[in-house]
């Protein structure tokens, strides 16, 4: 059953698009599904060399392991949860 915020929220969205064609084209990239976990891998990828030193760059480095160890168990969570919770979406599929 989809609930009624759900659908209000996302008819409320969809009721913007063809009407300002820079946010629409501003959207299209934001859902891209390749942008923005290559920007997140970019930032994370020049996290990794921020500081003039070794030693200045320890914590970064340990924060971008920080970064992919969550980010990988957080996508295990969700393979592991994804075939027992299913909702419908707004449009029926």
């Amino acid at each position: 059953m989809i609930s009624g915020t759900d659908s209000t929220v996302f008819f409320w969205i969809n009721g913007l698009a063809d009407r300002v064609p820079i946010i629409d084209g501003f959207m299209r990239l934001m859902a891209n599904d390749y942008f923005v976990p290559l920007s997140m891998a970019l930032v994370q990828f020049a996290s990794w060399f921020i500081g003039p030193n070794p030693e200045r760059r320890e914590p970064y480095q340990e924060s971008v392991m920080v970064t992919f160890t969550t980010v990988a168990f957080a996508c295990l969570i969700v393979k592991v949860i994804d075939p027992f919770y299913h909702r419908l979406h707004p449009t029926g599929r």
